[in-house]
């Protein structure tokens, strides 16, 4: 009877909202355009993100992370889909996300959760019908200063950097959650360019940066050779020239604006970690920081993103929590993997299969490498590229190019070491002595094609 009675004491404390309270929060920090190099921590670089590389020092950081496809809102619904885009139906900027009811906010929601979305929103769907039941949000492309958010689909101007209105209506959301874990999906605009294409900040955070220092890439002035020969009239190309690419100094001009913009994001989500750390919230939450797609800035003669050069699919990405251990790991990962990673520390289990792996073992000391490689599709032609495929090993990367307008018809394919080439200037796919490693790479691409397309 003594136990009994304690038993019952013990579950009448245990109220739902404090038993709730001990399961993780999470924060999804995406960050748009903001390339692999772009962030501060772990490599030599111009850029510099003092406070997320501080944030990124405290947890494990991913080096080798990659996207699905390198786009805005193909990248937005992988995250909350856990799928590719030929599973969510989202593979250009105007697409919906299938399946919504089995969206990450709509499956933490079901399990307790209040959720939120903050920042540049850039699906047709609405964000509570994938689960948030808050949003504060500015749809696709808005400039730098005084932006008119949407909350909950009514409009509500501010004033101020844009990052900054969106991380402090973050920061005041949490001075007032419940007794609920939460979930937020907090985007930021910067460093993209604005409406306008430009990088409009101002001269007190564009003086931390030396533009005639800012880096030129190797083949700025490229003829193509070993490259799919539509690039030379392609968009990315032609819009480089527009933007004076061929112009070491107007590259220049462009990578020290771009790091101007990329050190103001930095100091807005710094408020984000600090509050975290303030009100003990951090004991309790992981945060899971990437960027949505990487940028060219002259490489290969290229401007925006999309095809699968490193510079466009690699991003930065790392994960700070409790329990989570100052390391670096050379675990490749992707976009998709976060949602399998959330659900997995959260002791949810998934119901439909997913593509990504869980990274929670490999938030670990003694955890080793367990992908082997990964495959970038890009199956439409999108912002002027032709359809096109990637598989990526730790050493080498393969793509093929389709006919624009006849889908299975190889149009090009390149083939980089990546180990003695990480800039991709030498395509090998002709080198005789590869031919073994050529056709092991071939065949999982179409592998993965195939199963790509039913």
């Amino acid at each position: 009877m003594i136990i009994l009675f304690l038993l019952s004491t013990i579950l009448g404390w245990l109220t739902p909202e404090k038993q709730t309270a001990e399961k993780p929060n999470f924060i999804i920090l995406l960050v748009d355009d903001q390339r692999w190099d772009a962030l501060s921590f772990g490599k030599k670089t111009y850029y510099t993100t003092p406070s997320l590389a501080e944030a990124a020092a405290r947890g494990t950081y991913f080096p080798n992370a990659f996207v699905t496809l390198s786009i805005c809102s193909p990248s937005r619904a992988a995250i909350l889909s856990g799928q590719y885009g030929s599973r969510n139906g989202v593979m250009n900027m105007t697409s919906s996300m299938k399946n919504e009811s089995g969206a990450l906010g709509n499956t933490l929601k079901e399990n307790g959760y209040a959720t939120a979305v903050f920042g540049k929103w850039h699906l047709p769907n609405k964000p509570k019908n994938l689960g948030f039941d808050y949003s504060f949000i500015f749809k696709g492309i808005t400039g730098y200063w005084d932006v008119d958010f949407l909350e909950n689909d009514k409009k509500v101007p501010t004033k101020g950097f844009v990052d900054e209105s969106t991380v402090g209506q973050a920061i005041g959301y949490l001075k007032n959650h419940n007794e609920k874990p939460f979930f937020l999906f907090v985007n930021t605009f910067a460093p993209h360019m604005d409406e306008n294409y430009e990088w409009p900040i101002g001269e007190d955070i564009r003086s931390n940066f030396d533009q005639k220092k800012a880096p030129l890439p190797l083949d700025w002035n490229t003829n193509y050779t070993g490259k799919p020969a539509y690039l030379k009239t392609g968009r990315p190309h032609l819009r480089a020239l527009e933007y004076g690419y061929d112009k070491p100094d107007s590259i220049r001009s462009h990578v020290y604006k771009y790091a101007a913009a990329n050190l103001a994001m930095d100091q807005a989500v710094g408020n984000l970690f600090d509050y975290l750390s303030d009100s003990k919230l951090n004991s309790n939450t992981y945060v899971i920081v990437l960027g949505d797609n990487g940028w060219f800035m002259g490489e290969h003669s290229l401007t925006s993103k999309v095809l699968a050069y490193e510079e466009s699919i690699r991003v930065p990405f790392f994960i700070v929590g409790p329990g989570v251990p100052a390391r670096t790991s050379e675990e490749m990962v992707m976009n998709i993997d976060i949602y399998p990673t959330i659900t997995d520390l959260a002791g949810i289990s998934n119901r439909q299969p997913m593509p990504g792996i869980s990274l929670k073992k490999a938030l670990s000391s003694k955890s080793k490498p367990t992908r082997k490689y990964i495959f970038y599709e890009a199956p439409l032609p999108v912002h002027g590229t032709y359809p096109h495929y990637a598989i990526r090993t730790s050493d080498w990367k393969y793509i093929i190019t389709y006919d624009e307008k006849k889908p299975d018809k190889v149009y090009f394919e390149e083939l980089y070491h990546l180990k003695k080439d990480p800039k991709e200037l030498t395509n090998r796919i002709n080198d005789k002595s590869l031919a073994k490693i050529r056709q092991e790479l071939q065949q999982l691409a179409q592998q993965n094609i195939k199963e790509s397309r039913q």
